[in-house]
């Protein structure tokens, strides 16, 4: 783990994922919760990692109904953030939601959209 959230690191994108390697089947796939590989740039995006969508939190943590984490964690209070995104955009209506109630409410619509 990096000594902070703001070092540009992630999961070398020369590595496949399970997602890129089942759509080629026609299967689909969606990321919900917790993303922790990499979002330095674009590339590193769940959603350009083969996941159809993402909901949920980038960073290593947070706090579940603020969705509020810290980039520098040496320098907490100095550092903070929101960090809830659905694809690559903030998703600021989960702002005083917890974490839980969105993710299960994501599950349904995705299922009910199939």
């Amino acid at each position: 783990m990096p000594p902070n959230n703001m070092e540009p690191i992630g999961l070398p994108t020369s590595f496949t994922l399970l997602p890129e390697h089942i759509a080629k089947f026609g299967y689909s796939s969606h990321a919900l919760g917790k993303w922790h590989l990499g979002f330095c740039s674009p590339e590193y995006f769940p959603t350009n990692r083969g996941f159809e969508s993402f909901y949920g939190f980038w960073n290593a943590m947070g706090f579940h109904k603020s969705h509020l984490t810290a980039g520098d964690l040496k320098n907490m209070w100095w550092s903070i953030g929101y960090d809830f995104h659905l694809n690559e955009q903030l998703a600021l209506g989960a702002l005083g939601r917890y974490t839980d109630d969105l993710i299960a409410e994501r599950v349904n619509d995705i299922l009910f959209k199939r």
